[in-house]
């Protein structure tokens, strides 16, 4: 799990990926000691969302959702280019259900089930999605 670091250099919500997908890890990039800097001068550090189970993806969107209003998950190996933004609607053996949210913040109706096994990436408590589920009337 990244707790991760936006544009305006604030911790912006969470980006958790599959051990088994990273392949490298840099310690040492082009603006390191300047967010470093940053993050002491505006005394943030990132930090571990409590309750967050990060064993399984169908735990981690259970737990995931139970603190947070909305996620965003990726399929990058089956849908490069998509993501889903939404709640879980259902969850089943090997499977799962959202309720989606578009980005004018509606909830939209969709019966279409994924593979647990086929998420990658998985997002929750960025400003945008915070934003879109404030703006649909969801417990921010």
């Amino acid at each position: 799990m990244l707790h991760r670091i936006d544009d305006n250099i604030r911790l912006d919500g969470y980006e958790v990926l599959r051990r088994k997908d990273i392949t490298a890890v840099e310690t040492k990039f082009g603006k390191k000691e300047f967010l470093e800097r940053a993050a002491e001068l505006k005394h943030f550090a990132p930090r571990k969302p409590e309750g967050v189970d990060l064993s399984s993806i169908p735990g981690l969107l259970t737990t995931a959702q139970e603190h947070f209003p909305l996620l965003v998950i990726h399929r990058e190996l089956v849908a490069p280019s998509e993501c889903e933004i939404g709640r879980l609607k259902m969850s089943s053996d090997g499977a799962y259900v959202l309720n989606w949210i578009s980005p004018e913040a509606t909830w939209e109706p969709d019966a279409r089930r994924f593979q647990f096994e086929d998420v990658t990436r998985v997002g929750f408590g960025a400003e945008y999605e915070m934003t879109l589920a404030l703006v649909a009337g969801a417990a921010v």
